[in-house]
């Protein structure tokens, strides 16, 4: 691990971004998971930090519009 980022999205704590070497000099991401509305993103490695909260961002979402219609 070189180093962890706080994932949040609209207030929530949802996950930790863990910066490491993916091999071959390169780095990504790690998204490891705290709430079970991004759970199906953790492990998912992707290139930047940013990519990487618009991904959460987005899974989050999607999980809160499908809960809504489940009411």
């Amino acid at each position: 691990m070189i180093k962890s980022d706080i994932v949040e999205v609209d207030g929530v704590f949802v996950g930790t971004a863990i910066l490491q070497n993916t091999g071959e000099d390169r780095a990504g991401h790690r998204f490891f998971a705290i709430d079970d509305r991004v759970r199906p993103l953790h492990g998912t490695v992707l290139p930047s930090l940013s990519a990487l909260r618009s991904q959460a961002a987005r899974t989050f979402h999607a999980a809160n519009a499908q809960a809504r219609r489940r009411r």
